[in-house]
C-alpha cells in the first residue's frame, strides 16, 4: 500500500495537503497482466525501449485509478467503490492532487519505478527483487567469463 501527502491548489484557490492512498491486491495485479497480450513485463520494456511517453503516460494513469482507494480506520477493508458501486477513483481524477501525482511519477523513471514498487505487495515485492538480483548475478557472470 502506497500512503500519499499530496500538496496541491484546489479549484477555490485554497492550498490543501491531504492524505490519498492506493492498493493494489496480488489478485488484481494478475488479473490485470493477463489481459495485456504478452505479458505486462514486456508491453512495460517495450514502451520503456521505444520511448513511447505517450502509453506510458496511459498506463500509470490506469495504474493510479486502479489503485485508488479508501482505507477503513481499522485497516480490515480498502474501498474502491462507493455504496453504490461507482469507482471512487473518479473523484480522485478530477482533483489536482492526480495532476500532482501524475506529474511526480512521470517526471522520472526513478519516481515511477518507487511507486511501483511501493503498490506491489510484500511478497511480490521480495520475489520481483529476487528475481532482478538473480539476474544482475547471471549477467555479471556472462560479463565475467
Amino acid at each position: 500500500m502506497v500512503k500519499k501527502i499530496i500538496k496541491y491548489e484546489d479549484y477555490n484557490g485554497d492550498m490543501r495537503e491531504e492524505e490519498f492512498f492506493f492498493n493494489l491486491k496480488e489478485s488484481e495485479i494478475q488479473e490485470w497482466a493477463l489481459s495485456v497480450n504478452g505479458g505486462m513485463d514486456k508491453l512495460l520494456t517495450k514502451m520503456i525501449q521505444e520511448h513511447d511517453n505517450a502509453n506510458l503516460a496511459k498506463m500509470f494513469k490506469e495504474l493510479i485509478l486502479k489503485s485508488y482507494g479508501e482505507k477503513s480506520i481499522d485497516g480490515k477493508y480498502f474501498r474502491k467503490t462507493d455504496e453504490d458501486g461507482r469507482p471512487l477513483s473518479k473523484n480522485f481524477y478530477e482533483t489536482e492532487a492526480y495532476s500532482v501525482l501524475i506529474t511526480e511519477i512521470m517526471s522520472s523513471a526513478e519516481n515511477a519505478a518507487a511507486f511501483v514498487n511501493a503498490l506491489l505487495p510484500k511478497n511480490l515485492r521480495e520475489k520481483v527483487e529476487k528475481e532482478i538480483t538473480e539476474q544482475n548475478n547471471v549477467v555479471s557472470i556472462e560479463q565475467k567469463a
